[in-house]
């Protein structure tokens, strides 16, 4: 389902594609850990994956990539097409590694 919801973001533009992509993420990571995705602090994220034997740098990535969303939801635009392809890619590395992890 989280796949399904990152492939029709890529229809989505500026704000929108960013919060769509984000609470993906963040509603995936809920999920497999029993919790409201969006309620879920990302240092909570980071103590769970911790727990559960990811390395730091899975932390560090998932944590950079969640603020670059929030950032991305107020200045205007939101990148070209290319852009959010780029986006897109990160978002489905990082589901991919979080769904080895959780």
């Amino acid at each position: 389902a989280a796949s399904a919801r990152l492939d029709g973001a890529k229809r989505l533009e500026g704000a929108e594609f960013h919060r769509c992509v984000r609470s993906t993420l963040a509603a995936f990571a809920g999920d497999r850990v029993g919790r409201a995705g969006e309620g879920l602090s990302l240092e909570e994220l980071e103590a769970i994956l911790s727990a559960r034997g990811a390395g730091k740098a899975l932390g560090v990535r998932v944590r950079r990539f969640m603020e670059a969303r929030d950032q991305a939801l107020y200045p205007p635009g939101g990148g070209d097409a290319a852009a959010r392809g780029t986006v897109l890619d990160e978002a489905r590395g990082i589901l991919k590694e979080l769904e080895r992890v959780l």
